[in-house]
């Protein structure tokens, strides 16, 4: 007799929407490649200052199912939380039993893991990937965050971190409670290894996010262009994909006239944005901050090394994959794109490739089972 297959009920305080379509991306492509191997339904409730009532969009494509809940939003706590709920218990029309719920990014939404958890009986897993836990000295969570955290904390079954770094992060908000990793996967046939002509005139850069100024120092990496074409560096290209305005760094970029040297492109979804590492040589990643960096891991599966700070998973960068910088060390960031475009630093992308594979699919989808049998023994 063929085993029934696990249903797994996705929740996430991101995912995208007709409004902000490109939110939480990467956990819509787990909730599918998840799907591959399990029955996967997601619930994803979001507001809408122009609704009065609850508008419910559903679709389905092979074992994945996704019931977007548009509510009105609320005009204070109270509303806000009452026009969730009601949200809430719609979705739960159109679910059947589950056998694990995860719990996608605590904050803001993560009462609703609670609440699936008192609902449906089984294991909760949180899945966290955003920086809320990254905390300076002598800060704390908000009286908001922490109210929810209080009331998930109990419910928790397992955590599933995207790297060790937010590992380390999340051990003392949940003393006692089993923690797992699994990085975020890549797509291994889009992200392929490309026969790059040797000897290129120009070498073309490409850095791909929010540019969040917070994290992602999008000011550095122009500044380091203008070091270079101030140090008499000009062979070069650099392209910068966003999926946010980015109007006022291409003007600064201009202010500085780097126009020729540096471009701005994008919003692009996930497979268009596959090409542009097929054509580039070099990836650049200059933030203060990431809890993973899915962009590392695209670039190394496409072969290219990166210049990266020692973040997410570039933590502890092995010189094989590229070359690692000081936070906001412009200067230096300047000296490794010099050195890789002159050729005194160069890179196997075959042993770059097979690194990658950590991160592919069928990787990450064994591990993933590993820690569904780990809280059902």
């Amino acid at each position: 007799m063929e085993e029934k297959i696990k249903h797994i009920l996705f929740l996430s305080s991101w995912y995208p929407t007709k409004r902000k379509p490109f939110l939480g991306n990467f956990i819509q492509r787990q909730a599918k490649l998840f799907s591959s191997k399990y029955k996967v339904t997601v619930l994803h409730l979001t507001s809408d200052n122009n609704l009065k009532s609850l508008e419910t969009v559903i679709s389905e494509e092979g074992n994945l199912k996704e019931i977007i809940i548009y509510h009105p939003k609320g005009r204070n706590i109270f509303s806000k939380y009452f026009f969730l709920k009601k949200a809430f218990k719609e979705g739960l029309k159109n679910i059947e039993a589950v056998d694990f719920i995860q719990g996608n990014v605590l904050f803001p939404k993560g009462l609703q893991f609670s609440w699936a958890k008192n609902y449906f009986k089984c294991p909760l897993i949180l899945m966290e990937h955003s920086s809320a836990f990254h905390l300076s000295k002598g800060q704390k969570l908000s009286f908001k965050d922490s109210f929810t955290l209080s009331r998930v904390y109990p419910k928790v079954d397992g955590i599933i971190a995207v790297s060790e770094i937010l590992k380390n992060e999340l051990q003392p908000f949940f003393v006692q409670k089993p923690i797992f990793t699994l990085p975020n996967h890549i797509d291994s046939v889009k992200f392929k290894l490309n026969k790059k002509k040797k000897d290129k005139e120009t070498i073309e850069f490409l850095h791909v996010s929010t540019l969040d100024e917070r994290f992602k120092n999008p000011k550095g990496m122009i500044d380091a262009c203008d070091i270079l074409i101030k140090n008499g560096v000009n062979n070069f290209h650099f392209t910068i994909i966003c999926d946010e305005d980015y109007q006022n760094w291409e003007l600064y970029s201009k202010k500085l006239n780097l126009s020729d040297h540096i471009t701005f492109k994008g919003p692009f979804n996930w497979s268009e944005v596959a090409s542009f590492y097929q054509k580039s040589d070099c990836f650049i990643l200059f933030s203060t901050y990431e809890t993973f960096s899915i962009v590392l891991a695209e670039a190394w599966s496409s072969g290219i090394p990166t210049i990266t700070t020692p973040v997410g998973i570039a933590s502890n960068l092995n010189n094989e994959l590229g070359i690692s910088v000081e936070k906001n060390n412009t200067n230096e960031l300047a000296t490794a794109m010099e050195a890789f475009i002159s050729g005194k630093k160069t890179f196997d992308a075959e042993k770059i490739k097979l690194y990658a594979e950590r991160f592919s699919e069928k990787e990450v989808i064994s591990h993933y089972d590993s820690i569904l049998q780990s809280l059902t023994k």
